[in-house]
């Protein structure tokens, strides 16, 4: 990544949720499902969110779910947003505190 790529500022946000997934076992007939909450962060060039955004950010509590779990045989059967906090206007450097000061 160029110094110009990391210098190009997006709007951050925060994603709370639940993922709700599919337990095997219970009484017949029944369908257990287990919740796991987790975060994640998206980027979008705009401050507003459209469903798009909202795609990603049930994409990034997924993938969080299965790295998680270590298991892609679980099956989900909702993503529930609790939660979306905006971050601020950043660059990639400013977001991981990384200076853009050059050692000497």
């Amino acid at each position: 990544m160029t110094a110009s790529e990391t210098m190009v500022q997006k709007h951050y946000f925060l994603i709370a949720g639940n993922v709700v997934y599919k337990v095997d076992g219970g009484a017949k007939g029944s369908n257990p499902m287990g919740i796991i909450t987790l975060n994640g962060i998206i980027t979008s060039d705009s401050p507003v969110l459209g469903i798009a955004s909202l795609n990603e950010a049930q994409q990034v509590l997924q993938h969080h779910f299965r790295v998680k779990t270590e298991d892609n045989t679980i099956e989900i059967a909702d993503v529930i947003i609790l939660n979306i906090v905006p971050l601020g206007l950043q660059s990639e450097n400013e977001f991981n505190n990384l200076s853009m000061e050059v050692p000497q």
